[in-house]
């Protein structure tokens, strides 16, 4: 058996928990909740028995709720009740692995950017990890999710698609073979230089390119 640990998991069921499943040496388990994808708040169940001694990876983000308003009740509280309810229960916050995404900066503009780069500033102060990938995809099979196959869609049916971000190169491809490769390395304890990784294959792209 080559599974080494169990890693606790929000948001397994979304495009990047389904590809993080691949790993061969992490047995995956997926954190009680709540709440559900249709829910206006986000909330899990907690218990020590549970997270005591075994990583977290919080990946779960509600992608449909874009404005200030919703995504600040779901997202933002949600993650907030998370670090809360962790905190109460004295968890070692080394073993938190939360994921954000690879734009997420003091300036961003975008609500998403916005909100996942206020968690993460938390959980740097508090001493857990911070991954930033790029738009994830497969590379066995680059269009089974997430925003490329969305994007594949739409470019397979329409001649035209509108372009908000003109010629900016703001976009990059992150493998999940790649944002695994950090993760398994991470819950290895290996000696690790940052607690903040940006993740990319490829970039940074116009979206002509993209």
């Amino acid at each position: 058996n080559d599974i080494i640990m169990d890693v606790i998991i929000t948001g397994i069921s979304g495009h990047l928990g389904n590809l993080l499943r691949q790993s061969k040496i992490i047995n995956f388990i997926e954190l009680p909740k709540n709440s559900t994808r249709n829910s206006n708040f986000m909330n899990f169940e907690v218990e020590k028995i549970l997270v005591e001694n075994n990583y977290l990876i919080h990946a779960a983000w509600n992608m449909e709720s874009r404005n200030l308003e919703t995504s600040y009740e779901i997202n933002v509280k949600g993650s907030l009740n998370l670090i809360e309810k962790l905190e109460n229960l004295k968890f070692d916050f080394s073993k938190f692995i939360f994921i954000s995404t690879i734009n997420a900066n003091h300036n961003s503009k975008s609500v998403y950017e916005n909100h996942k780069y206020a968690i993460e500033k938390i959980i740097l102060e508090k001493g857990g990890y911070v991954i930033k990938p790029g738009l994830v995809y497969d590379k066995k099979d680059p269009f089974s999710g997430g925003f490329i196959k969305n994007l594949y869609t739409l470019a397979s049916k329409y001649p035209f698609l509108p372009n908000f971000t003109a010629e900016r190169e703001i976009y990059y491809l992150a493998s999940s073979e790649k944002i695994l490769e950090i993760v398994e390395q991470i819950i290895k304890n290996e000696k690790l230089t940052s607690r903040e990784f940006k993740i990319f294959d490829i970039g940074p792209l116009n979206y002509k390119s993209l």
